[in-house]
């Protein structure tokens, strides 16, 4: 059976899923990944989470060896 292709939103799949699993809260990884809010007034008038926040988040995650 040949490998299962991957795809852009693979990489965003897991990494969403990492940042849950490493307790990284949903707001901000909504702001990473790139997601609106839950309604009108968080989509249109909250501020998105300040770079050093979204840094802080990501060096949350596992790191990939080099080899895949």
């Amino acid at each position: 059976m040949p490998a299962e292709k991957k795809v852009f939103h693979s990489f965003r799949k897991s990494g969403g899923a990492d940042l849950k699993h490493a307790g990284v809260a949903s707001e901000l990884r909504a702001d990473i990944l790139g997601h609106g809010g839950d309604n009108i007034t968080e989509e249109r008038y909250a501020s998105s989470a300040k770079l050093k926040q979204m840094l802080e988040a990501l060096q949350k995650l596992p790191i990939v060896p080099d080899h895949i």
